[in-house]
């Protein structure tokens, strides 16, 4: 599948997530498939991807790279920010400290698309 279809379908799960680790768990899903298209574009695909992945596993193709990557870079944003709403508002500390791992694990998967970004971008053209 597409990594455009993925982000889609991997961007509505978290909007619609219908409980508090059912946010943690869209969470790793997002940062699995930053991973697998990350991979596929440095065309060394990353060691596994997170157990349990249910999506990034069925990323075949990434047809529009620089498309793809600012989309993973808005989901992680969203990812993000959810997981923070969570942590904030949660008083179960396993589920805050699970919220923490997987904004972190977000936050580097995000540098990595930046990174990627700049590589693929076209430098500043004649002076």
């Amino acid at each position: 599948m597409d990594a455009a279809r993925l982000i889609a379908i991997t961007r509505f799960a978290i909007a619609a997530a219908p409980e508090e680790r059912a946010v943690v768990a869209e969470a790793w899903e997002a940062h699995a498939l930053v991973e697998a298209v990350v991979g596929r574009l440095a065309m060394n695909p990353l060691p596994g991807v997170r157990a349990g992945s249910v999506r990034a596993v069925r990323l075949t193709s990434v047809r529009r790279p620089d498309g793809a990557l600012r989309d993973l870079l808005a989901i992680s944003g969203e990812a993000g920010v959810a997981l923070v709403a969570l942590a904030r508002s949660t008083e179960e500390l396993a589920l805050y400290w699970s919220c923490i791992e997987a904004a972190d694990a977000i936050a580097e998967a995000a540098d990595q698309v930046r990174a990627l970004l700049e590589l693929c971008s076209p430098g500043p053209g004649p002076p």
